[in-house]
């Protein structure tokens, strides 16, 4: 059992999607996979075929389908408040 599936979920998309970083990611994968059972299928599904991020192909539970659309619905805006946070702090 994973103690913290969310943070795997995320760790391994942020290796991916290089605009999110990984608390962003987190708060997809808490929106996608609300329940702990969702989340650990969403992680073991990710671990055992990494490739599932990049080609979507089946067999894949239904919630990495979920989590794929909602980062693609995501990145955009997260990367523009990110983008903001930054400039606010001086660092953009």
């Amino acid at each position: 059992m994973l103690a913290d599936p969310a943070g795997v979920v995320a760790d391994l998309v942020a290796g991916i999607e290089l605009s999110l970083d990984r608390a962003c990611m987190e708060d997809v994968v808490a929106r996608v996979a609300g329940g702990r059972a969702k989340r650990r299928r969403l992680a073991g599904a990710l671990l055992q075929r990494p490739l599932i991020l990049t080609d979507g192909r089946s067999p894949a539970p239904r919630v990495v389908g979920d989590l794929l659309c909602q980062d693609h619905e995501a990145t955009p805006r997260d990367v523009a408040v990110q983008a903001g946070r930054l400039a606010d702090t001086g660092q953009l």
